[in-house]
């Protein structure tokens, strides 16, 4: 029977645990999933200690509002800056001016030229 940690945060935000597994060698192995922004992102460890660290180390992402779905590869630069600007920055907070200052950046180098 596998063991499972099964945690949420916040108002059902992020869900987590973390299940043990037997292999069919009878080699334990330790299965970490978390759910960010309605997706799962599901990593396989040796040792429960991984799985806990990178658990951890997501969660802490997520909080910060760094978190991102290793498997979302797909998204640009672009996508991803324009998100930054309009949850304001890394803390939460722009000026008015580096907004603009930003925006600014944003189109004129990374933003393709319409043609």
């Amino acid at each position: 029977m596998p063991v499972t940690k099964r945690t949420s945060t916040g108002a059902g935000k992020t869900a987590h645990r973390i299940t043990k597994r037997v292999t069919s060698k009878g080699e334990a192995r330790y299965d970490a999933r978390v759910r960010l922004d309605g997706k799962p992102i599901t990593k396989t460890f040796v040792r429960r200690a991984d799985a806990d660290a990178w658990l951890r180390q997501v969660l802490v992402d997520d909080l910060r509002g760094v978190a991102l779905d290793p498997k979302a590869g797909k998204v640009t630069l672009k996508d991803y800056a324009a998100k930054w600007l309009e949850r304001g920055g890394t803390r939460g907070k722009l000026a008015p001016k580096t907004q603009t200052y930003y925006q600014d950046l944003l189109r004129l180098h990374i933003e393709p030229p319409s043609r």
